[in-house]
Order: C-alpha cells, then structure tokens, then sequence
C-alpha cells in the first residue's frame, strides 16, 4: 500500500499487483544456464526471442499464460 501511495502522491498510475508482481520476476538475474531441452523449442520457434519456463518445465513464448500457469506450481518462473 506505500508504493501505490506514494506513486498517487507524484501523479504516477496505479500500479495493479500483478504488474507490480511481473515487474520483480523481471528485475531478478536470468539463470546462467539454459535448459538443453529450451533447444528444440529454439529451432521450433526461430522468432520467440524469449522463452518462459514454468516450475514444472513448461514453455511458454507468453508471460502472461506463463505467470498464470506458475501460480499452480512449485518453483519459480525463468526467462530465457
């Protein structure tokens, strides 16, 4: 509730906490290593820049439906 405060305090728009939640998932370092498995989806999909892995290792090329399938998983959501 301070963050959102203070933002209304400077004139700034209400952060939801969903994108408050995707904004601290996207501030911490990616893992240094890439699954192997993350290559076949690679040559699969050449124009997914980033790959979104969930708990359980499920690729998503979409943060959104990524982030919505982790809150059903243990672990934490990876970019790659």
């Amino acid at each position: 509730m301070k963050k959102i405060k203070e933002q209304q305090d400077v004139g700034a728009e209400f952060v939801s906490p969903v994108e408050e939640q995707q904004q601290e998932e996207q501030e911490q370092t990616p893992p240094q290593a890439e699954p192997a498995f993350l290559a076949s989806y690679r040559a699969s999909y050449p124009a997914g820049a980033k790959f979104h892995v969930t708990g359980d290792n499920m690729v998503f090329l979409d943060y959104d439906k990524a982030l919505a399938h982790q809150k059903h998983c243990k672990g934490k959501l990876q970019t790659y």
